[in-house]
């Protein structure tokens, strides 16, 4: 599977290292990847369990954002929560919040 990257004027977000998880498919949690996210002085990280499906949805969101200047995005951990969303603003500007936890830490 890809890696996305997006970089803007004062940050990225970067969606790698996306492990789907053979024999998992009746799972909803069936696939592992890494969010990234700078913005500004911020930047944080956190792996998450996601669906396959929840990626491809994702990046047809994303194209249909760059092919039409509206639209959201959004992925999201199943069971966490952890997520990143963008939304498409007037004039083609791209909008990027969410919330990053990582359930290891403690």
């Amino acid at each position: 599977m890809g890696n996305y990257f997006l970089k803007g004027a004062e940050g990225c977000i970067s969606i790698r290292d996306i492990e789907y998880q053979e024999g998992a498919l009746n799972y909803s949690n069936n696939t592992l990847l890494w969010i990234y996210i700078k913005s500004g002085p911020f930047a944080g990280a956190t792996r998450i369990d996601v669906c396959v499906d929840e990626i491809r949805e994702f990046s047809e969101n994303i194209m249909n954002m760059y092919s039409t200047l509206k639209g959201e995005a959004i992925i999201k951990e199943i069971y966490g929560e952890s997520y990143v969303k963008m939304i498409c603003t007037k004039g083609g500007h791209i909008r990027v919040f969410g919330i990053l936890v990582d359930e290891d830490s403690g």
